[in-house]
């Protein structure tokens, strides 16, 4: 509106004060709405151009519309793309699941593991526990192949 005060297409005032404002006059803007360049506001050119306007509109949304709907072609393959990209997410959940698997199988080998090498102690010293079996063997069985009192074997068995 100021634009068109500027411009001389309205007479108006300015009111100062706390509100300052432009009071435009009411024959000035009589004038302005009859003038046949007026036209609601748009331009007396672009008048002529709309119907223009809305045919080239009409026909672009022909096409676009032609484009985004596709054919049935098109629409099948979409339908493929979705369903290789549900395809593919599945695979990926699954592929999550068996790496967790994967991971529990080497925690249970690890513990396996742990149980074997504690049974490799454990035999080891059964190993040694019966060597020394062995061992009071032979010394039982070598005190009586020895000429001399019995009691003699007690007491050598302790003297060691």
């Amino acid at each position: 509106m100021l634009n068109k005060i500027k411009s001389g297409q309205l007479v108006a005032r300015q009111e100062h004060g706390a509100n300052s404002r432009w009071l435009v006059e009411e024959e000035s803007l009589q004038r302005y709405e009859m003038d046949p360049g007026h036209r609601g506001g748009r331009r007396a050119s672009a008048a002529g151009e709309i119907p223009a306007l809305e045919s080239r509109v009409a026909a672009l949304e022909l096409v676009l519309g032609a484009r985004l709907s596709g054919t049935a072609d098109r629409d099948l393959e979409w339908a493929d793309l979705r369903a290789q990209v549900v395809g593919l997410q599945e695979a990926l959940i699954r592929t999550r699941a068996a790496g967790e698997l994967q991971e529990r199988i080497a925690n249970e080998r690890a513990e396996v593991a742990k149980h074997l090498s504690a049974a490799l102690v454990a035999a080891q010293r059964a190993d040694a526990l019966q060597r020394q079996v062995i061992d009071e063997l032979h010394e039982a069985v070598g005190s009586f192949a020895r000429p001399g009192h019995s009691g003699d074997a007690e007491a050598s068995r302790w003297e060691k």
